[in-house]
């Protein structure tokens, strides 16, 4: 083994004799990871800027698409304003560079503010009229090589950061100064005072930065929708199966699809009540009785499943009057039963209401009486306490 001196000297020396300026791929496959995941750290805390606990998944997609955005804007409004400023047009230079102090400005004011509408409003403003005035300043649309088409983000972004009616209006506003741009060409009388390389090089630069910005943020836009839809499904999911455990499934569709209120007659039911006896031995007490019922929905947003009609009485009093660990029923059901079943006769139960009812306790399927152990009570009539 080693020691643990020696394996350091033995790394010292390694470094030593390494050449400057490269490393061991392991070393720069974790440098860049570190990068990336500094970059993407800083690119999430960037988007959060303005944001708030109380905003919808809506809203908060919105803000994170808007605040991106300006920081894709702001840089190339500094690259666009040095280069023009390098041939020789201050004019056409200060604008851009206007958008990019100005923009930087209003983040700031989102972040501590958190009006979020004042700065969409900025923001839409800003990209919509400093292109025109880029424009005119050069010379009009074709001698500053299409600029105008950077005021296109302005309807764009609004179709992503507002409502799409609104997004409407600030397309009619592009549309309106594209028109305008175009009726003052021919009397400015400017050609373009760009050299010709820089001005188709602009023409390619205007037409890729704009696609480059929208592009993205349109494709960012559909991945977190999807997202959402996809959550809101497994949600929806969750809900119709809750809605599964309480309600029958035709009643369930009836729900979701209409709004009518639910109330049907079956002529032919069975109604069982339970109830737990001994907790220790889990012992149960049931009554059956069997007729024609009414079943419905109560309420409106909390939905119960419930039947009303005498069996459902019938039922319950079968239940409350029977013993532990038997099955109490009335002859409405023994009626159903007693060509499958056995069934011992009980006497007479005195129900509240209707009377003495003839009952019998349910042993089981007659193939399988015989495994069944309980002990039968004499026919006697049984009075309701």
């Amino acid at each position: 083994m080693v020691p643990t001196s020696r394996r350091r000297a033995a790394t010292a020396q390694d470094r030593a004799r390494r050449p400057a300026g490269r490393e061991p791929p392991h070393y720069r496959e974790s440098n860049q990871l570190m990068d990336r995941s500094f970059l993407l750290g800083l690119a999430g805390r960037l988007t959060r800027l303005g944001a708030d606990p109380a905003d919808g998944e809506d809203l908060r997609l919105r803000k994170k698409l808007l605040v991106g955005s300006v920081f894709l804007i702001i840089p190339a409004g500094l690259v666009w304003g040095s280069i023009y400023a390098w041939l020789g047009e201050p004019l056409a230079a200060s604008i851009p560079f206007a958008y990019s102090i100005l923009s930087l400005g209003s983040v700031f004011y989102f972040a501590s503010a958190r009006r979020y509408t004042v700065f969409r409003t900025t923001q839409l403003l800003l990209i919509l009229a400093l292109p025109f005035l880029l424009s005119l300043a050069l010379g009009g649309i074709a001698a500053s090589s299409g600029m105008i088409v950077w005021s296109f983000l302005c309807p764009a972004g609004a179709a992503l950061f507002d409502e799409p009616r609104h997004a409407v209006r600030w397309f009619l506003a592009f549309l309106a100064l594209v028109l305008v741009s175009a009726a003052l060409e021919p009397l400015q009388g400017m050609t373009s005072r760009l050299p010709l390389e820089a001005a188709l090089t602009f023409f390619v630069m205007n037409i890729s930065a704009v696609s480059a910005i929208t592009f993205p943020l349109l494709l960012w836009f559909v991945a977190q929708k999807e997202s959402a839809l996809r959550l809101l499904r497994v949600e929806q999911e969750k809900s119709e199966r809750l809605l599964l455990n309480i309600l029958p499934r035709e009643i369930a569709d009836d729900l979701k699809h209409e709004r009518r209120t639910i109330a049907d007659r079956f002529d032919a039911a069975s109604v069982l009540f339970a109830d737990m006896m001994d907790f220790t031995h889990l012992d149960f007490r049931i009554g059956i009785s069997s007729g024609p019922v009414i079943a419905g929905v109560i309420g409106r947003r909390k939905f119960i499943y419930d039947l009303w009609g005498d069996s459902v009485n019938a039922a319950s009093r079968m239940e409350t009057h029977g013993a532990a660990g038997r099955i109490q029923i009335t002859r409405e059901t023994y009626e159903l039963l007693q060509h499958d079943f056995h069934c011992e006769p009980r006497g007479t139960v005195d129900v509240k209401g209707k009377g003495p009812i003839e009952t019998w306790f349910l042993l089981g399927r007659r193939d399988d009486v015989g495994a069944v152990a309980h002990p039968v009570p004499p026919p006697a009539p049984v009075a309701a306490s």
